[in-house]
């Protein structure tokens, strides 16, 4: 009969095991759900900071935002997005896609970045050379925002 104790001991423990990991990650993903909202707002907020500074160097950018979830970067009375960012609130995810704008060669900048959650407060983390499988590296909302930017306005320089 040990084995049969042994066996529902085994089953006992890791049902403990499946329980608690479980729980941290039911714990991971409250603390994501907190932190998200800020790291969106300082994302959108340093768009918002380069588009302003842009304008008064003789830019003409506008920032939308036509859903919670959607930042969409424009010239003036113009369609065409210079670059869209989406986040996916569920996930944590951010989609971006910078298209090439009109008469310039070049690749479209489509890439994701995943937002993590820290100890105080969310972290952005990407691929460090989009397009190019590059090492995944956190990003300061300022560097979300000049990535973005650059890949459309300075394509040499991304």
């Amino acid at each position: 009969m040990t084995w049969i104790t042994e066996a529902l001991d085994q089953q006992k423990r890791d049902a403990e095991q499946t329980a608690s990991r479980m729980n941290n990650i039911l714990t991971l993903k409250e603390k994501i759900n907190q932190q998200m909202p800020s790291a969106w707002d300082q994302i959108a907020d340093a768009i918002e900071g380069d588009a302003r500074q842009f304008n008064a160097a003789g830019g003409h950018w506008v920032v939308e935002r036509p859903q919670t979830t959607m930042i969409r970067v424009h010239a003036e009375n113009e369609i065409a997005a210079l670059f869209t960012l989406e986040i996916e609130p569920t996930r944590g995810t951010l989609h971006y896609v910078c298209p090439v704008l009109a008469g310039r060669p070049g690749v479209p900048l489509i890439g994701k970045f995943q937002i993590r959650a820290g100890s105080n407060e969310a972290h952005v983390m990407g691929e460090k050379y989009p397009n190019s499988r590059g090492p995944v590296v956190e990003f300061t909302p300022e560097q979300v925002s000049q990535l973005l930017f650059s890949a459309t306005l300075f394509p040499k320089n991304a």
